[in-house]
């Protein structure tokens, strides 16, 4: 198979092609016929958890506080919002969860046809176009008239060659860290067994590309040969 690395622009690598659907974590379905990755926002018990946590504090302040010096009125007012806020903090997570997720199916991968499905770009992609995989590593920066924000992206996608030849990138996943891309990058990889290419954009080191090549498939075990007794 051709190499399909060195014929594309080194820019088309370093380039992340959909940050705005980035998910915090994912929700990966795995079975014997088929691997479902879907986006995920923050655990919603860990938000309860945290909620009941700063209200369970506030509760023994205010209590010492009840029986000691006393109560200001801004804190009687605290007792008051507090569950409100409480309750609002909650909310707003799962609204925030739930507009990650609405977002769609990452991907699903059919171990058994060999195909790689992205619903969000409506494509079912055959095996034998598919040629390579690029994980991009880097900041992206979001503003508006409050301000900037940047946040570390990394983002999955697949290098496919039509039949004409023409090579088209298309975005598989996308995260904020490095860690969930990284694993999803390998599996694919290793499943269709094909190379991949980390390119990680820094604003301190610059770009930097390492092509990962597929491992050779691991011979079967030789089953021990009996030795009869004399």
């Amino acid at each position: 198979m051709m190499d399909p690395f060195p014929t594309v622009p080194s820019e088309e690598f370093t380039q992340l092609l959909n940050p705005e659907g980035k998910s915090i974590l994912l929700k990966v379905e795995d079975s014997p016929q088929r691997l479902v990755v879907r986006p995920a926002g923050v655990p919603l018990w860990l938000v309860v958890l945290s909620v009941a946590v700063v209200l369970g504090v506030m509760a023994c302040v205010f209590t010492w506080r009840a029986f000691g010096p006393g109560l200001d009125p801004l804190e009687i007012a605290g007792i008051f919002f507090a569950p409100c806020a409480a309750v609002g903090c909650v909310a707003f997570f799962h609204a925030f969860n739930s507009y990650i997720e609405s977002r769609g199916t990452f991907f699903i991968l059919d171990k058994q046809p060999r195909t790689l499905t992205l619903p969000r770009s409506g494509l079912v992609l055959q095996e034998p176009c598919i040629v390579g995989f690029i994980e991009v590593h880097a900041w992206h920066t979001t503003g508006d008239r409050w301000g900037q924000e940047s946040s570390w992206v990394g983002e999955l996608t697949v290098l496919t060659r039509g039949e004409d030849g023409h090579l088209s990138r298309f975005s598989v996943v996308v995260t904020e860290g490095s860690d969930l891309v990284a694993r999803m990058g390998k599996r694919l990889a290793d499943f269709y067994h094909i190379p991949r290419l980390v390119v990680t954009r820094g604003w301190l080191l610059g770009i930097r590309q390492r092509l990962i090549e597929p491992q050779a498939p691991q011979p079967p075990p030789t089953p021990p040969t009996a030795v009869g007794s004399e």
